[in-house]
């Protein structure tokens, strides 16, 4: 294959990753919200009256999308990352060993190898998300109030230290191994019967 198709499968996954975020983000919102009141003292709400609190007291639609900056960095290089190296390991495992599919076993290492480099390497983009999205239900007093990623960046690094940009890089690693064992290995497999 030319470096024009690889590089094709790299930006077919990021432009996917992209509008995707770009739809889910307020539902990723509302999920992030539910997730820091279920472990404050309020009770957990409705995701409706979480979405109705955001639109009327945090800014209208714009607080649904808090953090979008970060989100589509974020799937601009992971679902790149992800499904660029998982087509391109697997291509060159097919051309090194001279087959025309690969086993089961081949195509779970590419695809967990694949999720796992690319959550690392996007661990700082998806931490920067979460204190986004988080930042309005802290006390006015505590709130990061980051402006973008790069200012989320520049904070934790200055603040905190560059290694805290990976603070749950460990289970982000993780889920991402596994979904992308779950999606692509099984995506590859089907198409092959």
């Amino acid at each position: 294959q030319s470096w024009f198709v690889k590089l094709g499968n790299f930006f077919a996954g990021g432009l996917s990753g992209m509008i995707a975020v770009s739809v889910l983000l307020p539902l990723d919102m509302i999920k992030v919200r539910i997730q820091i009141s279920s472990e404050s003292l309020d009770q957990v709400r409705s995701p409706f009256a979480i979405a109705k609190n955001l639109y009327l007291h945090e800014g209208g639609l714009r607080a649904f999308y808090r953090g979008l900056d970060s989100a589509l960095v974020r799937q601009a290089t992971f679902t790149s990352l992800r499904l660029g190296l998982f087509t391109n390991l697997g291509e060159f495992r097919k051309r090194t060993q001279n087959k025309k599919t690969l086993t089961l076993s081949e195509k779970s290492i590419c695809s967990l190898t694949a999720g796992g480099i690319a959550a690392f390497i996007d661990t700082p983009l998806d931490l920067s998300l979460v204190r986004m999205q988080a930042d309005k239900t802290l006390p006015p007093e505590l709130q990061r109030k980051y402006r973008n990623f790069v200012h989320a960046f520049k904070s934790v690094i200055s603040e905190e230290g560059p290694i805290r940009l990976w603070k749950g890089a460990t289970p982000t690693v993780c889920r991402a191994m596994a979904a992308n064992f779950a999606m692509l290995t099984t995506f590859e497999e089907a198409k092959e019967r």
